[in-house]
């Protein structure tokens, strides 16, 4: 077992190195163009982009190749875990569509109650879900800050 999940690590650190130069990338070239906008970027939207993104390149990275029954797991704790936080964001924000949306991520990906498929058949799923996130934290980066 411990083997089948050292076959995935390699794929991980390609994964947090992508993560840490998206993050500087976004701190400093993007954030400088951001705050000549009067948008404001603050640490926690940085943190939440940063992970849902990290969250789509592991879908993208299931969708392309085949991988061992935990990396799989451990996907869909992550994508159920972070579906749920951005139901909720967006319920408390009133995008209602993205709600449902979110909910529907949550229930598909959920790790308590697998949906069963062939991992043939979830491919293009895991495929359509990063690129969502990827735009969903394209959408939310740059969108201005929610007035209460």
């Amino acid at each position: 077992m411990s083997g089948m999940i050292c076959g995935s690590v390699p794929i991980v650190n390609e994964v947090v190195t992508a993560i840490a130069e998206l993050e500087r990338w976004l701190k400093s070239g993007i954030g400088k163009a951001i705050s000549m906008r009067n948008v404001i970027v603050d640490r926690r939207r940085t943190s939440e982009v940063s992970l849902t993104v990290l969250a789509a390149m592991f879908l993208i990275v299931a969708a392309t190749g085949r991988h061992s029954y935990a990396f799989y797991m451990l996907l869909r704790l992550i994508v159920t875990v972070g579906a749920v936080y951005w139901a909720w964001n967006v319920y408390e924000m009133g995008l209602r569509g993205w709600v449902w949306i979110f909910a529907s991520v949550a229930l598909l990906m959920n790790p308590f109650v697998p949906i069963r498929m062939h991992r043939t058949d979830w491919q293009p799923i895991d495929l359509c879900l990063g690129v969502l996130l990827l735009c969903w934290s394209v959408f939310w980066y740059f969108r201005r800050p929610h007035k209460p």
